[in-house]
């Protein structure tokens, strides 16, 4: 059983490096870490290089006054990664890690296609991370992970789990968040459940406010992983936006 203890808050030389950052919950998590004082560096960790401030603007919900100074696009080959040609130092000097790559199989082109990019870019690069010193990490997971379910998606994402609390972080978050609501990024089947049916679903924002919200604050340290539902999800965005607003 872990042994959780308060961490203190982050230093303003914070450094966040930030996997799937161009996706629905890791472009929230970019703008919300860009208009935090207390980091000073944000690393984008995308496919694509992005090289300027009009191209950061258009895919980050920064605002346009924003100084962006303190933002990187790294772009990665993942494959080329795996094999030992990615960017040597990309966890150099970084603090944290929020793990925020998902597909699906449509999307991967198939199941093998789906577990290659969901499951092992995303343990690679934690490896990555904690041979490089990272000591806290926080990881997008899904309702309903497991390693034994029957179900590719929850089943991969509990093997992703299981992958980052063996590599012993210091501290671990795990965020559980139901169904998504990405605003007028919303995938088909989303959209059917959302708009169609009314089924209730988490907005990217409230995710990604938690997990910028437990940054900046500390959070509990304890490598077999804290877990957050929408319940914990939702309450600590609503602190965040409360402190924002004061």
């Amino acid at each position: 059983m872990a042994t959780f203890a308060t961490i203190p808050p982050p230093v303003q030389t914070a450094r966040a490096v930030i996997l799937g950052a161009t996706g629905a919950i890791g472009r929230e998590l970019v703008a919300d870490l860009v208009h935090d004082p207390s980091v000073a560096a944000v690393v984008a960790v995308s496919r694509s290089p992005l090289t300027t401030d009009a191209e950061k603007r258009a895919k980050f919900p920064v605002g346009p006054d924003v100084p962006l100074a303190k933002l990187s696009v790294v772009a990665v080959d993942w494959e080329s990664y795996l094999s030992g040609g990615g960017p040597a130092d990309l966890f150099e000097g970084c603090d944290y890690l929020a793990a925020c790559m998902g597909t699906t199989r449509k999307d991967a082109g198939g199941a093998a296609e789906f577990e290659r990019i969901d499951h092992d870019y995303s343990v690679f690069a934690a490896g990555e991370a904690r041979e490089a010193g990272v000591g806290t990490v926080h990881l997008v997971s899904s309702q309903g992970a497991s390693p034994q379910s029957w179900l590719l998606y929850p089943r991969t994402k509990g093997r992703i789990e299981e992958a980052y609390k063996a590599l012993g972080f210091d501290t671990l978050n795990i965020y559980r968040p139901g169904l998504l609501n990405r605003g007028d990024k919303l995938r088909a089947g989303e959209a059917f459940l959302v708009n169609w049916l009314g089924v209730s679903a988490i907005p990217t924002r409230q995710v990604s406010g938690a997990m910028a919200h437990h940054l900046r604050t500390g959070t509990l340290k304890g490598q077999n992983g804290t877990l957050f539902f929408n319940k914990g999800i939702e309450q600590a965005a609503r602190v965040a936006q409360a402190r924002g607003a004061a």
